[in-house]
């Protein structure tokens, strides 16, 4: 192993055994870093099955925890392992039984139009220039190469918006299709999730944002040698994480009530919120003063049609 892979390999095994947030009942719940590959292959060197023997050894347990479901690459979040064959034979049989209740944050740009519903598209996956891509099932002409599709459901709630520019989503999936919250907030809500470079148009490259939204995120610009203008640029666009995070996992039947596993949002998220005016608590807190507000002119009858918020 190359001295530089093995470096960057210990960094991201430190990284994971400092993400343990759950330690009970045989079942051990990560914060799966940003950018670690859950199952690798041949070109990948890094991967999170890669390294839980490791885990294991540093933990100190028994034997090596198991995988039983997973998150994308670019997704952060809580994931679960089993230290033993009958918990992994419980939480694989509640996922496959979708008794899991999953709950996800994600920053999208634009908004909406209602700030909550169910999104209930199926799902296909087909061949795009020798690439794999999910995409939502319809006319058969338009991807021929596409598999069955495959029944997927989302249900998402608005926790915050900044305008039409851009929104803070709880969503939870009760299907666990590949990429489906990608997918479905892209092509079904015409709200891409911020970083997601692969959904956000039919071409592959770095994810268009609206100005205001680039400004508020702080970028800059790259400077033009010879007019002095500045402009963004593609790469920097790029550099924009995938803002889609496993907030939640509900599992029932371990207690008397059910257990709830949370993770904290990664440091890169919570700038995003922050930068973005999207913080949820501050939401509903304005909100509220609102509705106080129109109840109390609607109590001594002053007409609200023409006053701003309402």
């Amino acid at each position: 192993m190359k001295t530089s892979v093995a470096i960057r390999r210990n960094k991201i095994l430190q990284d994971l055994l400092r993400s343990v947030i759950y330690n009970k009942h045989d079942i051990i719940a990560v914060n799966k870093p940003y950018g670690l590959t859950v199952q690798g292959n041949s070109n990948t060197p890094i991967s999170l099955t890669e390294l839980l023997e490791d885990f294991a050894n540093a933990k100190g347990l028994k034997h090596k925890p198991r995988l039983v479901h997973r998150l994308d690459r670019d997704c952060t979040g809580v994931l679960l392992l089993a230290k033993s064959e009958s918990s992994a034979q419980y939480l694989s049989e509640a996922f496959r039984e979708r008794k899991v209740k999953k709950t996800y944050w994600s920053v999208v740009i634009g908004s909406p139009a209602q700030e909550q519903g169910d999104i209930s598209v199926p799902l296909k996956e087909h061949a795009v220039n020798g690439r794999f891509k999910i995409t939502l099932s319809g006319d058969e002409t338009l991807h021929p190469n596409a598999t069955d599709s495959r029944p997927a459901y989302t249900r998402y709630n608005v926790l915050a918006q900044n305008r039409n520019t851009c929104s803070l989503l709880k969503l939870q999936p009760t299907t666990g299709y590949k990429h489906q919250i990608r997918v479905h907030l892209a092509q079904g809500l015409g709200t891409p999730v911020l970083g997601d470079h692969k959904y956000s148009s039919e071409k592959q490259q770095p994810q268009v944002l609206p100005l205001r939204m680039l400004q508020m995120l702080g970028f800059k610009g790259v400077e033009n040698a010879q007019s002095g203008k500045r402009k963004i640029q593609a790469w920097q666009r790029a550099l924009i994480p995938l803002h889609l995070h496993a907030k939640e996992i509900t599992l029932d039947g371990l207690e008397s009530k059910p257990v709830i596993i949370r993770a904290p949002l990664p440091d890169f998220f919570t700038e995003t919120i922050s930068n973005l005016k999207l913080d949820p608590l501050q939401t509903d807190h304005k909100r509220r003063r609102i509705e106080r507000r129109y109840k109390d002119l609607k109590q001594f009858g002053i007409s609200t049609s023409s006053r701003s918020g309402f």
